[in-house]
């Protein structure tokens, strides 16, 4: 194929188009005549970014900056390449040298302010989204990032113009119907919320996040039927497509017969929804199934109580085991048609050792008085801008429950994770004038440790986490502060009661971030069963 502008041109429509694969092809076919030519470079990028193999886009934009070192536009693209990829610090870098070169670049000075955005300095992105619509008019990029930045501050109207107007300029954009489709999902607009994700799909149905956004909507409002289905979507997101896997055995959809047949189950995603969904192991058992489950090592004991015919593998090599049938435990609620009145309901499918449970009966019995167990803070992950948010939407500051203090009451915290257990550190040394906390976080190896703690609770507080899960699975009172945009699986509503656990009671946020309100609630409740246990004595 010979390379000339005419080559080129039809190269960068066939990307226009969504044509990767023949844009691909037709670059490989003129750089594997050893031509070396920087739009081809640069074409390749966008492509490897299409497809979301970073390191590749990058490696062939930094090949066209080699032979272009003065082009903006090949500066623009390694940043936005790095920002999709997470590293903000290094897409700033090279946004800021585009700049450099033309002071005037709108899309340089929009892509920045995305960047700032997901830095969360949102008074710096919305400086940045104004100076683009400043330059160009007609920026729809511009406004969506404006738009994102005025629903980040609370600014409905504002961010719901901007929405508008981009889609004016340019009604055929499917991120902005996706991002128009978020702020109805953040303002609880949820039957909006669908419809823009549905004409975002309607334009490009591969958006995969779109597909993910509208599962959850669908779940949390409690179309299980429809919402798990999509919810399958979720391993060609960017955040879980790394840890699909695929095995050279059929996985089960819930239609197989799987009597004296052995299934291999996986966990995935955090773990909290590993304890949440092993409650299908033992109806898999129940089915006539021998079950192989793979579980990470801090799970390990935990699931070995599980009911049923079901062996727990570790990090074993899979090669060394024969199963007939394979599926991701968060598919089982799929594979079981699980409808909200179906949710298979226990007291408890989980139990803390007996051993392990009198170690700390022994331990807290110089205790007088009611015994809590409290976790504040939320999990912490790899940042992404999904995750976050999550965490930051989930955590309370721990001098918060400086209220609950009382004579009647010791609080066991649960907490674990450096940050967090450095808070209570340094708390408990300031001479705080808040409740008694007791803290054993070196003595909790694994879950199974934890549960054996809560066992010899009265009543554990907690955040959204995995400990919540946790004492929920073994029938402990627990009561769970859920955030104003809460995960799914509690759905939106004003309900106190969660069909996943009898033993849960939910305190809402009535407001964003704001826990005070729920702080006090729970202070009330406290309050009755202290006032109770000592009318009964």
């Amino acid at each position: 194929m010979k390379l000339n502008d005419q080559s080129i041109e039809e190269i960068f429509e066939l990307i226009k188009d969504g044509k990767f694969d023949d844009a691909l092809l037709k670059c490989q076919l003129i750089t594997g005549q050893g031509i070396n030519h920087p739009a081809i470079f640069l074409a390749l990028g966008i492509i490897f970014q299409e497809k979301e193999d970073y390191d590749n886009a990058i490696l062939n934009l930094l090949k066209a900056l080699n032979l272009d070192p003065s082009n903006e536009f090949i500066f623009n693209e390694i940043g936005v390449a790095f920002l999709k990829n997470n590293d903000i610090g290094k897409s700033n870098l090279f946004f800021d040298k585009a700049l450099k070169i033309n002071p005037s670049f709108v899309d340089a000075i929009s892509n920045k302010g995305i960047a700032l955005f997901k830095l969360e300095d949102f008074q710096g992105a919305l400086n940045l989204f104004n100076e683009a619509i400043s330059l160009d008019v007609n920026y729809y990029e511009a406004y969506i990032g404006r738009g994102n930045v005025y629903n980040e501050l609370g600014l409905s109207e504002q961010a719901l113009n901007d929405y508008d107007f981009s889609l004016k300029l340019n009604p055929d954009y499917p991120l902005g119907h996706f991002n128009k489709g978020n702020f109805y999902k953040d303002t609880k607009d949820y039957a909006n919320a669908l419809k823009s994700y549905d004409r975002a799909l309607v334009i490009n149905s591969n958006f995969n996040e779109a597909i993910w956004n509208k599962a959850n909507v669908l779940l949390k409002t409690g179309d299980f039927s429809q919402g798990f289905k999509l919810y399958e979507s979720r391993w060609k997101t960017k955040f879980l497509k790394d840890s699909y896997r695929k095995y050279n055995k059929p996985i089960w959809t819930g239609n197989e017969d799987i009597t004296n047949k052995k299934i291999f189950i996986y966990c995935e995603q955090g773990f909290g929804d590993m304890i949440q969904f092993s409650r299908y192991i033992t109806l898999l058992s129940d089915m006539g199934a021998t079950v192989l489950l793979e579980a990470p090592e801090c799970l390990a004991a935990l699931f070995s109580t599980l009911k049923g015919n079901i062996s727990i593998l570790g990090s074993q090599n899979l090669a060394t085991f024969h199963f007939d049938f394979y599926c991701p435990i968060m598919s089982l609620p799929l594979a079981f048609k699980t409808r909200v009145e179906t949710i298979p309901q226990f007291i408890y499918y989980l139990s803390a050792n007996e051993q392990k449970k009198e170690i700390w009966r022994k331990i807290l019995k110089p205790l007088k008085g009611l015994k809590v167990g409290l976790v504040w803070s939320g999990g912490v992950k790899p940042f992404t801008e999904e995750t976050s948010k999550v965490t930051r939407n989930k955590s309370i500051s721990l001098e918060s429950f400086s209220i609950l203090k009382s004579e009647k009451i010791n609080f066991i915290s649960l907490q674990k994770g450096e940050q967090a257990e450095h808070e209570l550190k340094n708390l408990l040394a300031s001479n705080w004038d808040g409740p008694r906390i007791y803290e054993y976080s070196s003595k909790l190896k694994d879950f199974s440790d934890t549960a054996a703690l809560i066992a010899n609770l009265d009543l554990v507080i907690s955040v959204c986490t995995s400990v919540a899960h946790l004492s929920g699975a073994i029938g402990k009172k627990t009561w769970i502060m859920i955030p104003y945009h809460p995960c799914w699986r509690w759905f939106d509503d004003e309900s106190e009661a969660s069909p996943w656990y009898p033993s849960v009671k939910l305190f809402r946020q009535k407001k964003m971030y704001s826990w005070n309100e729920v702080i006090e609630l729970v202070k009330e409740e406290l309050k009755k069963i202290t006032d109770l246990e000592e009318a009964l004595v």
